[in-house]
């Protein structure tokens, strides 16, 4: 488990590569897993809620690289998808929403796709991949 202090970098402050390896080595979370880390997490458990982020890491690097090209830095879209997570954890309902991974997947890619959005309306136009956008 990864544990965030002072010294140790932010999502922010490392690289594509670092990311790509801190979530490879995070366990697979199953549906039972999750369930419980929810309800811990949303019980004050910071230690819940950090490992609910860290095993789900993976799906906002996928994202980001998924939107590779559409105008946003890497980087930028991983935090995004971090701070998306914390988010999702405070609204999941599995009565709702099945797998919390699932879930987390489509608010990830809601949240970079309006972003890369917005980005494009305030700058140039920018080259759009349709495969991004049709869920390819």
């Amino acid at each position: 488990m990864m544990v965030h202090t002072p010294s140790a970098p932010s999502v922010t402050e490392m690289s594509l590569g670092d990311l790509i390896a801190v979530a490879s080595a995070q366990p697979v979370l199953d549906e039972h897993d999750e369930d419980t880390l929810i309800q811990s997490a949303r019980a004050g458990d910071v230690e819940a809620r950090e490992k609910l982020v860290m095993g789900n890491l993976r799906i906002a690097i996928d994202e980001a690289i998924r939107t590779r090209g559409l105008g946003l830095p890497q980087r930028k879209l991983v935090a995004m998808g971090v701070s998306t997570l914390f988010e999702a954890i405070r609204s999941y309902d599995p009565a709702a929403h099945g797998p919390f991974s699932s879930y987390v997947r489509a608010r990830v890619r809601l949240a970079m796709r309006a972003s890369i959005i917005a980005s494009t309306r305030a700058a140039a136009v920018v080259p759009i991949r349709q495969d991004i956008f049709n869920g390819a």
